[in-house]
């Protein structure tokens, strides 16, 4: 059974609709990307549920809350356009403002690494210098424990 053809006015909710699920879809594809990385594994898992999600929502709006009844190729299309219009303009945005977030939580630790690495070395010299002095030390104690040829006892039976 079809369903009746719609007029524009009708159009452009779906339409509406279908482009902000794309964004959505979109956004939470990056976001789950940039929180568990790019391994080829990890991207094919993402890629799935993508695909997946975007089916499910495009399906459930059409058949729910669509004023044809049914899934239309617009709306399809409404939903890659949303997705290739968050990768073409809005993730360029939120590229720059991770990696200036990432640069600001990692300046702590670049600080204390700054601060901390001339006192490890200067710890480590300490140790190494202490312990050459040791193993020196047992070195010289051994050569002192042999007797001296004139102070030898021998048991003479």
């Amino acid at each position: 059974m079809m369903a009746a053809a719609q007029g524009a006015a009708q159009l452009w909710p779906d339409v509406l609709c279908c482009l902000g699920q794309g964004l959505l879809v979109a956004c939470l594809y990056d976001a789950a990307r940039s929180v568990l990385g790019r391994a080829r594994l990890t991207l094919l898992a993402l890629d799935l549920a993508g695909f997946l999600l975007a089916a499910v929502l495009v399906f459930s709006y059409g058949a729910s809350r669509s004023w044809a009844g049914s899934v239309r190729g617009y709306m399809v299309l409404a939903l890659l356009a949303g997705d290739l219009g968050y990768f073409g303009v809005v993730a360029p945005l939120t590229r720059a403002v991770e990696q200036r977030v990432k640069w600001v939580l990692s300046r702590p630790f670049a600080l204390a690494l700054w601060l901390v690495w001339p006192i490890g070395a200067w710890l480590w010299q300490r140790r190494e210098k202490g312990r050459r002095r040791r193993q020196e030390k047992r070195i010289q104690k051994a050569k002192k424990r042999l007797q001296k040829n004139s102070k030898m006892l021998y048991n003479s039976n």
